[in-house]
């Protein structure tokens, strides 16, 4: 699977173009032709990402604690020592 990632051609000129068209306060790309989102399923179909079974879905509440102690439990890295991405429309 990784090796298929290392196949696929970055077009740096287009993930800048789209990056400055992206909105943080709606998650969407603001296009002449209006608003866009990207959904996992586009990424899946776009770069062939299999995923199986049916999309899980339903109300989400914040934990008492927050959200960064059941990240560390669940994906297993500490979101407080990472580092955000910072550039032209991306904010995380």
């Amino acid at each position: 699977m990784l090796r298929h990632f290392m196949q696929i051609e970055i077009d740096n000129d287009l993930l800048t173009a789209m990056s400055e068209r992206w909105r943080p306060e709606t998650h969407m790309f603001h296009l002449p032709e209006g608003e866009m989102t990207i959904t996992l399923k586009d990424v899946a179909i776009l770069i062939g990402l299999p995923i199986p079974g049916e999309a899980i879905i339903g109300i989400t509440t914040k934990p008492e604690a927050g959200w960064r102690p059941l990240i560390r439990d669940r994906l297993g890295f500490d979101m407080s020592t990472t580092t955000p991405i910072q550039g032209r429309g991306i904010h995380h």
